[in-house]
């Protein structure tokens, strides 16, 4: 399934986006922490922008297009203008809670609620720079924090994992897929459901991609 990082590739222009979609675009990240054609970032939030005029065309495209919208990454005033916009499920492809630690990219138990409305997904992402302060005890433990934290918020049928495993290496909880299973085994030990362990684990994304994708 194609995703793009970013609304740099469609050059400001619908039909790349409808071609793209021919093509197997299924996801789109609106922006990466910057401002591009469609919105600011999450590191352009000071200027309190949200989603351009061709930013708002781009979100009623998808959803005819039966592309995923994708709110990680933009900034907080964008993020609002696509949940007033949403007529299919919202997601968060790899974010984490603001509640556990304040960094910008991180959401607010406002925002995961409003995702949950929308029928949406969290994507919980395992990239240490999200998790916790520079230099801090980043633990399978912080993972689980944010997985149980979005749980409670959002609810069961919301969070997923959206593991960012491109982007780090190193002493980190978790270094790829094949390690997953001791991300399980913590979240059981804690008390997560097999039930709702189905769901992070993949069964919410595919709820989500089922409803939207064509």
């Amino acid at each position: 399934m194609l995703g793009f990082e970013g609304g740099e590739f469609l050059d400001a222009s619908i039909e790349a986006l409808r071609m793209f979609a021919r093509q197997g675009l299924r996801l789109l990240t609106l922006t990466w922490s910057e401002r591009n054609e469609l919105a600011d970032g999450a590191a352009e939030s000071g200027t309190r922008g949200g989603l351009t005029t061709f930013g708002k065309n781009v979100v009623r495209e998808c959803g005819r297009l039966g592309v995923m919208v994708d709110v990680s990454h933009i900034s907080e005033g964008g993020f609002w203008d696509v949940i007033d916009m949403a007529e299919a499920p919202i997601v968060a492809s790899h974010s984490n809670c603001h509640a556990i630690y304040g960094h910008p990219r991180n959401l607010t138990d406002d925002q995961l609620k409003s995702i949950a409305e929308t029928g949406g997904v969290v994507a919980i992402t395992l990239n240490p720079e999200y998790l916790a302060i520079d230099g801090g005890d980043i633990t399978l433990g912080t993972v689980c924090d944010h997985v149980l934290h979005a749980l409670e918020v959002a609810g069961e049928d919301h969070v997923a994992l959206g593991s960012d495993f491109d982007t780090f290496t190193g002493d980190v909880p978790l270094n790829g897929v094949d390690e997953l299973p001791f991300l399980t085994a913590e979240l059981l030990k804690r008390g997560v459901s097999g039930k709702t362990l189905a769901g992070v684990l993949g069964g919410n994304w595919m709820r989500v991609i089922r409803a939207i994708c064509k």
